[in-house]
């Protein structure tokens, strides 16, 4: 593309450098993608691992959230399905076909304004087709989709908050069948994963919804050409009837604030640890890291550690180290542990070390 584009906006003619642009869109969907789950071998995925890609949604990436954050200018959206096949990845056909005639039967509903429904449409797979599948593959993706943001809540119901019926009979089918199983979450912001985790799947990749260059950053996640290394900025409970806000939210007229200062992971690490299904800070890597206290240094009520953090993996990755207080609890009480600091590496080689 010529490096230089020219569109339209509300103040007139403008420009940007298309080539750098794309490079700073990649990067930040590549850091803020979490693992939240990978076992059996199931991510990476070798290029000549033979894999089906499940989802009505794996050729349309959801690249913003709802309202006027979402009404971005982009001059194009990578899908997380074409750029694992430019990439190098071995991709069943005969599933590509089946969702690509599922999706001219059934476009795209974008439902007008800037709100979307929160999923499309699926289709329910056949127990032939999906054996069938298991039988030339050795891995299934599956990517589920919720779009939310401004004027547009998910609902606490099944095909928004909750995954929709026809999602989960999807699940259990293909891990009935598939050695490994694998969920792509493409989503801009939290949804109910109790559910999905009791289906089983081996792997849970996070992408949340990554810009333009989101499919691309997914999809050298998947292929391992990058390590993920994002973190949950937020704690993901059990069920929605866990989070302290339940109780307040979405009453007319008046809105309650009955956390005080157990907000967020405050709440859960202090109160209700058993109800954390992924903790707030959580997150996983393709490679191990060992961290040594260096050094610690305290002076006028302000403290510095220094760590080392070495990659001890054959996986060139980085590494949040995540520094946590605990405060005496007082007349009034505090959270069981607060996070006072943090900071990520750069990219350690395998054996590479650095100081933070």
């Amino acid at each position: 593309m010529d490096s230089l584009i020219s569109y339209k906006y509300l103040t007139g003619e403008k420009k940007f450098d298309a080539k750098a642009a794309c490079h700073a869109a990649l990067e930040c969907a590549e850091e803020g993608i979490v693992l939240l789950k990978n076992e059996n071998g199931a991510l990476p995925i070798q290029r000549t691992r033979k894999t089906a890609f499940f989802g009505r949604m794996q050729k349309h990436y959801l690249m913003a959230g709802t309202g006027s954050g979402g009404r971005v200018y982009a001059p194009f959206v990578t899908d997380i399905f074409s750029s694992l096949s430019s990439l190098g990845a071995t991709l069943d056909k005969d599933t590509e076909s089946f969702y690509d005639n599922y999706v001219k039967d059934h476009p795209y509903d974008k439902a007008g304004g800037w709100t979307h429904p929160a999923s499309q449409t699926e289709p329910e797979l056949d127990e032939a087709f999906v054996s069938q599948a298991a039988s030339r593959n050795e891995t299934a993706l599956y990517v589920i989709t919720r779009i939310a943001g401004e004027d547009r809540d998910l609902k606490n119901e099944r095909g928004e908050f909750l995954a929709s019926e026809t999602e989960l009979h999807n699940l259990k089918l293909l891990r009935g069948h598939f050695g490994r199983l694998v969920v792509v979450l493409n989503i801009s912001g939290l949804m109910d994963l109790h559910e999905i985790a009791a289906c089983s799947p081996d792997a849970l990749l996070l992408v949340w919804t990554g810009g333009m260059m989101g499919g691309e950053a997914a999809a050298k996640v998947i292929l391992g050409d990058i390590s993920p290394c994002g973190r949950l900025p937020d704690t993901i409970a059990v069920t929605r009837e866990d989070y302290p806000a339940y109780d307040n939210c979405g009453k007319p007229g008046r809105i309650i604030y009955a956390e005080d200062i157990y907000v967020g992971y405050r709440y859960f690490n202090t109160f209700r640890p058993e109800k954390i299904l992924y903790p707030f800070g959580h997150g996983l890597s393709y490679t191990d890291f060992d961290i040594t206290t260096l050094s610690y240094e305290r002076s006028n009520g302000s403290a510095v550690i220094k760590v080392k953090v070495t990659n001890c993996g054959g996986y060139a990755s980085k590494e949040v180290v995540q520094c946590y207080v605990e405060c005496p609890q007082g007349r009034l009480g505090k959270p069981k542990r607060v996070l006072a600091a943090f900071a990520k590496t750069k990219t350690l080689s395998g054996g590479e070390s650095e100081d933070v």
